[in-house]
């Protein structure tokens, strides 16, 4: 069990440190994050925005821009209004 607590401490502090970077190259390291429900899951940015933790790695590996991520981000909550699914993140930079 001692190995398990060891591994979620090093898992939390990766997750945080993931948000970190991406804060950095989207929002110029100047943003209040907060955790949604758990670490890993969605992460709250400035009260406007709120990404998962799948979402952050994607868009920072497929290169985004932060015009182009904020764009996709805002046509992922446009379609969730609808009721639809969204393009994903690797596709979506290849339509543009």
């Amino acid at each position: 069990m001692q190995d398990f607590n060891i591994a979620i401490k090093e898992y939390n502090a990766i997750c945080d440190r993931i948000v970190q970077i991406f804060v950095l190259k989207y929002f110029n390291g100047d943003a209040e994050t907060q955790w949604g429900y758990e670490v890993g899951g969605i992460i709250f940015i400035i009260d406007d925005y709120h990404f998962s933790m799948t979402d952050m790695l994607e868009y920072m590996k497929y290169g985004y821009s932060k015009k182009d991520m904020l764009k996709r981000a805002n046509y992922a909550l446009a379609c969730a209004y609808k009721n639809i699914s969204p393009t994903n993140i690797k596709n979506y930079k290849k339509l543009k």
